[in-house]
């Protein structure tokens, strides 16, 4: 909803009551559809989280299948339901296909190299996409779009490498389980350089000021070598990885949080 919200309001000026309602729309039908996501990827992976995460929801019980499964369909119509009132064919057609890419990733895709990571990774980027669209916001966003998008993927391999016991149980057809956790490394590395010289590529295109430059090259680069050099070394150490993993989610946050104090500073203030 967060991140959906910035989309829409990154760098634009609006003086009208009814934006903001807009804004809130856009951000709350992002919201319930991810939230359906959620749900239905936890229903599929029933049997791969009684060996990685027996801590969840529904390995201990507290939920039966059936009901989660329903909740997934009411959370997704709900956020159809929102997204309609913001009368932007391009934001319900965004919605109708993240939605549908959320249930295929989880019943299908999630087993199927690389495609499932795109998923995921198109699906944090694209709630950015989301509230841009409703604000013909795409150009000042685009440079979040897409750092997303390369992070989540990092984050999506790191998650590869933390989940390798139990998705070899389930003969998941993952990077890990085919090619091994250096080679996954290998990616990750790979992925992470480009990420970070793409800060200055953008820079280049006037997207941002120098002093947002060198917080980005901080707020980015750092984090990244942090982790890559801790997972050389302890990559066979399966709670030092998911650490890692769940860090990745805060440094994506902050970079987020960055943004958001670039648009108070030069819009708001």
């Amino acid at each position: 909803m967060l991140t959906t919200m910035l989309g829409f309001w990154y760098l634009q000026v609006f003086t009208c009551i009814s934006i903001l309602y807009l804004s809130l729309l856009v951000g709350l039908s992002a919201f319930f559809i991810a939230a359906g996501g959620y749900v239905v990827n936890d229903y599929f992976d029933f049997e791969i989280d009684k060996v990685n995460r027996p801590d969840r929801v529904l390995p201990k019980g507290l939920l039966s299948l059936r009901t989660a499964y329903l909740y997934s369909f009411v959370l997704f119509i709900i956020g159809f339901i929102l997204v309609l009132f913001t009368k932007n064919i391009y934001c319900f057609m965004l919605a109708l296909f993240n939605a549908i890419s959320l249930f295929l990733y989880a019943k299908f895709f999630k087993k199927a190299l690389f495609i499932g990571n795109i998923i995921v990774s198109w699906n944090a980027c694209s709630t950015f996409l989301f509230g841009a669209i409703l604000s013909s916001n795409l150009t000042n966003m685009m440079p979040l779009i897409y750092f997303s998008f390369l992070y989540t993927m990092i984050r999506e391999w790191v998650k590869l490498i933390e989940d390798y016991e139990g998705d070899l149980q389930e003969r998941v057809r993952s990077i890990a389980t085919l090619y091994g956790k250096r080679i996954t490394l290998y990616l990750i590395m790979a992925i992470s350089a480009i990420l970070i010289v793409s800060v200055d590529v953008f820079s280049y295109q006037d997207f941002y000021v120098s002093e947002f430059r060198l917080i980005l090259r901080v707020i980015i680069s750092i984090p990244l070598f942090i982790y890559l050099m801790i997972l050389t070394k302890y990559l066979l150490k399966n709670d030092i990885v998911s650490k890692i993993q769940k860090c990745m989610k805060l440094s994506m946050l902050s970079i987020v949080i960055v943004f958001i104090f670039n648009d108070v500073i030069n819009i708001r203030l």
